[in-house]
């Protein structure tokens, strides 16, 4: 029964209009089509007014109710007429359907007699024909939408058709053909037509918003205005109205209000943050801008009321420039006015600008420091209103700049190449520069810290340190002298050697050494290799200086290396030993005469004082001292050390050891003899070459201060015996 109307509910709850509205109701009738006539007759054409009553009093319709006031209101509501629309909008002639809702913004009328809901019905005036359709009272519901159906029927509201008039105030008819201008600069015209028949006047509502406007019996059909904003549109709602009755008895009945929509043009805007330049260099910078480019087409520059340019426009907030290239020299008036094809030009705004130039001043007192390890200050005095920087150059090249802060006194310093350079100032601002000054400019310098030191020698023959010399370095007030990168001394600037008496034995080691001065530690120079010579390796010579019996005494001359120990073997029993100065001396038994100092002798040293005493025993012995030994004349051999041994032998005690141990090795026949000492990666860290040693037993002293803990594998070789042996040293 309602299928055409699904659809207009459809649009209706897209567009409705009182999104929060105390009730919304749709008014339909597609079941009841209204007809010129009752009972039969043609459909009520499309247009005809529909009036709507509030039943005030709850008491159905009747003469003394009213139509409820239109408009945004307490208790007002959105409209209280409309135009019978079935043919266009539901294909039912004599229908209708309400769109938008009909609606209340706020408040509700309370009905004496029904529950708080609000109870309406609905009027068609044809005076024409003699009738009216009047129908039964309806209730519309806050919250929701309430649908209200119009027809004869279960849930419907009857129309019933009446003869006669309408009574009370019938409304008029609406206006037609209402038209808005569109392209005027001033105002806004507003025509319509009417046939005026029977009427008081027309109500105009602009944009929706009140106060009304009233137009009581207008000799012509217009309204105009002039205050609505230009470049907007403009809705304008016009209704006729009549006034029934007078005094206290008068009543007011309104046309459908029929709207159109008008819009004005609008001039010019005034230009906004216009500026004139007085800095750019040989020219004038015009600026300015506009919030909004409605009746803008271009904007006009004059310069002392004479019109150089005219540019176009851009978008609202663009900042639009114009560049007045060469202008005369001095100030002048420049202005900006947006123009209009159709409302003429606007108003006028105006800046004073001149073009600007290179600054001229002079600049006094230039002094540069010559004593900061860190930087050179640079100091002057100027006075130039016109400058907004000034730049200091070094041997002609520009190095830095300052803000001109109004002086008269300025000083800058900056981070300078060591040494000695020639400083000037100059002026400048955005036109461009003043001249260098003074001329010729000041030497400024910046200390630094010393150079490489240069011929830097480490020693590599020396048994108790590594002595290092270099040349003199004429910006040192020290030295720091560096062992593998790391400072292990420092030295007097007139001083240019140093010996490390703590580096280890047999390591070479790189060392360097750098200059100190106020300003810091100079370069570091390229490092020579040193190295402390390991003692107890190396070669000897030993001679008799004095025989005995009873006394022998002996000399050791170092040929190679550092010694510090000697070793006296195969002596006779009961034979003691005396030390040279520095050394000691220790017997074991018939096992070794052991010679030891805590500071070896170096390549070309020679002791003298190492003493044997035996009042009867004349014979030969054999000394060992490093990597070399052989006989001497000395006590003869006894006991053990007298027997040949018959076969090839190697005991090592102690082991494991630290730093030493002893080879006992029991040789039957006189062979050359030798011992081979490898790490357990394979690699050989000593080689102890023996000589020819004589058949007997022989105690061979191996040390291994020099060497890192670890495994390591002894091979003896002697003749054609071999032996390997494992090693344990533990430091």
């Amino acid at each position: 029964m309602r299928l055409r109307f699904a659809f207009l509910m459809f649009c209706m709850l897209i567009g409705a209009t009182v999104a929060n509205a105390q009730f919304n109701a749709v008014l339909v009738n597609e079941l009841q089509p209204l007809t010129l006539a009752c009972g039969s007759g043609a459909p009520v054409p499309d247009g005809t007014t529909v009036q709507i009553f509030w039943d005030s009093l709850g008491n159905g319709p009747t003469d003394d109710d009213n139509q409820p006031i239109e408009g945004p209101g307490f208790l007002q509501v959105n409209f209280n007429q409309f135009n019978l629309n079935g043919d266009a909008l539901l294909e039912i002639p004599g229908g209708f359907g309400t769109d938008p809702f009909f609606a209340m913004a706020s408040g509700i009328p309370d009905p004496a007699q029904n529950t708080g809901h609000p109870l309406y019905w609905l009027r068609v005036c044809l005076g024409d024909e003699g009738i009216y359709w009047q129908s039964d009272t309806f209730r519309v519901y806050t919250g929701g939408i309430t649908e209200v159906y119009f027809g004869v029927g279960d849930d419907l509201v009857p129309f019933t058709c009446l003869t006669g008039v309408c009574a009370g105030c019938p409304s008029p008819p609406p206006v037609e053909n209402l038209v808005a201008s569109q392209a005027n600069c001033d105002s806004i015209v507003v025509t319509w037509e009417h046939d005026q028949i029977d009427i008081d006047g027309y109500r105009i509502l602009v944009d929706n918003t009140e106060p009304y406007i009233y137009i009581p019996n207008p000799a012509t059909l217009r309204y105009v205005d002039l205050v609505g904003i230009g470049g907007q549109d403009h809705v304008y709602g016009i209704r006729a109205y009549r006034i029934c009755g007078t005094g206290q008895d008068a009543d007011t009945a309104f046309s459908t209000r029929t709207t159109i929509t008008g819009r004005k043009l609008v001039g010019p805007p005034t230009p906004q943050n216009m500026t004139a330049s007085d800095d750019e260099c040989s020219r004038v910078l015009v600026s300015w801008s506009v919030n909004t480019i409605l009746g803008l087409d271009s904007f006009a520059i004059y310069r002392d009321d004479v019109l150089l340019a005219m540019m176009d426009n851009h978008n609202a907030g663009f900042i639009e420039q114009y560049f007045d290239n060469a202008p005369p020299a001095g100030v002048h008036e420049y202005c900006v006015r947006g123009t209009s094809l159709n409302c003429s030009d606007g108003p006028e705004v105006c800046d004073n600008g001149a073009a600007g130039a290179g600054p001229n001043c002079t600049i006094t007192n230039v002094n540069a420091s010559d004593d900061d390890c860190d930087e050179v200050c640079i100091t002057w005095t100027a006075t130039c209103a016109d400058a907004d920087s000034f730049e200091v150059f070094r041997n002609n090249t520009r190095v830095a700049a300052v803000f001109n802060t109004g002086g008269p006194n300025f000083t800058l310093c900056y981070v300078a190449p060591v040494g000695t350079g020639t400083f000037q100032v100059r002026a400048k601002n955005e036109c461009g520069t003043g001249a260098l000054q003074p001329v010729p400019g000041v030497d400024g310098t910046r200390l630094g810290p010393p150079t490489a030191v240069q011929d830097i020698v480490a020693s590599d023959n020396r048994c108790d340190a590594v002595c290092v010399t270099w040349t003199d370095h004429p910006d040192a007030d020290s030295y720091i002298i560096r062992r593998q990168g790391g400072d292990i001394a420092t030295v007097a600037g007139d001083v240019n050697s140093y010996c490390d008496a703590t580096a280890v034995p047999g390591q070479t080691r790189t060392y360097t050494v750098v200059a100190v001065n106020e300003c810091g530690n100079g370069a570091i120079a390229t490092g020579n290799g040193g190295t402390r010579l390991v003692a107890g390796t190396g070669t000897a010579t030993f001679a008799l200086v004095t025989a005995g019996p009873p006394n022998w005494t002996y000399s050791m001359t170092v040929l190679t290396g550092c010694l510090n120990r000697v070793v006296i073997r195969d002596y006779c029993e009961g034979t003691t030993a005396t030390a040279p100065t520095g050394w000691t001396v220790t017997v074991n038994g018939l096992d070794s005469i052991v010679y030891a100092t805590t500071v070896a002798a170096g390549a070309g040293e020679t002791v003298t004082g190492f003493g044997l005493s035996h009042p009867t025993c004349d014979g030969n012995g054999r000394w060992g001292s490093g990597q070399s030994g052989g006989s001497i004349r000395g006590p003869l051999p006894v006991g053990d050390n007298a027997e040949i041994p018959t076969e090839y032998a190697v005991k090592v005690f102690p082991n494991p050891f630290n730093p030493q141990t002893n080879f006992r090795i029991a040789i039957p026949q006189a062979s050359d003899t030798r011992i081979l000492v490898f790490n357990i990666n394979g690699q050989l860290v000593r080689e102890m070459s023996l000589g020819r040693m004589q058949a007997g037993f022989h105690t061979v002293q191996f040390g291994g201060a020099d060497l890192p803990s670890g495994m390591y594998f002894a091979r003896v070789q002697s003749g054609v015996f071999h032996s390997t042996h494992k090693l344990m040293l533990l430091k």
